[in-house]
């Protein structure tokens, strides 16, 4: 049976590992979801609604996260206690912020948010007003979004673009078995809501597991390492 103080540094090289593995994830997850956004947002409502700082928020929490993970794993493998230590400070300082974060956006992003999704219906009415003009906005949604018009198909009236329908047809027709039928704006604002929601619950889990981390680190920085440098 191994000592207490065994048990808690495996345990920290355990967490450790698991915060490489979450770190990675941010990254890739945040960085996907932030193009996205980019891609079916105008940027006056990206700016506006606050809708891309869930996702980038992720990404700045899983860059800063590498170089903590570096210093922990030195500190915890030396068992020097001023390294754990600053470690655990800062993670904690980390995990409050990621909180925050997290009950931002579950606040937010909601159905019940009805700015978010006035903007949201204001960007695709005016982008169908201009689709002559400037096209590629709303074509790259209704293509990425499989939707069509910003409330039904119907909005086109007799003349269907191609990215109304799906199997790359050329002529997209109203009778077409491929034929986008959801409007984008309900079909934006519902991957908007979701996907910012699981942002946010996620970071207040990491958070919440990154403060138990916190207090792991400080029992073994003040307590079992700073024992044994001393002696």
């Amino acid at each position: 049976m191994c000592c207490g103080k065994t048990c808690l540094k495996s345990t920290g090289l355990i967490f450790l590992t698991t915060f490489t593995i979450i770190s990675i994830a941010e990254i890739v997850f945040g960085t996907y979801m932030l193009i996205n956004m980019y891609k079916i947002n105008r940027p006056e409502t990206l700016g506006e609604m606050y809708i891309a700082i869930p996702s980038l928020s992720l990404i700045l929490f899983g860059i800063a996260l590498l170089p903590l993970i570096i210093l922990g794993c030195c500190g915890y493998c030396k068992e020097v206690a001023c390294c754990v230590n600053m470690y655990s400070a800062v993670l904690l300082v980390l995990s409050i912020l990621q909180i925050l974060i997290g009950v931002f956006a579950i606040i937010t992003f909601r159905w019940s948010n009805a700015g978010l999704i006035g903007q949201i219906q204001e960007d695709f009415k005016y982008s169908f007003k201009h689709f002559q003009k400037d096209p590629l906005f709303l074509n790259t949604v209704q293509k990425e979004m499989h939707c069509c018009g910003h409330t039904s198909p119907a909005n086109w009236a007799n003349q269907l673009p191609s990215s109304c329908c799906g199997d790359n047809e050329v002529k997209c027709e109203f009778n077409s078995n491929f034929l986008y039928e959801n409007g984008c704006t309900i079909v934006v604002v519902g991957y908007v809501v979701f996907y910012n929601l699981i942002i946010g619950y996620a970071s207040v889990v990491f958070g919440a597991l990154e403060v138990l981390v916190t207090i792991l680190g400080f029992s073994l920085g003040c307590g079992s390492f700073k024992h044994y440098n001393m002696v």
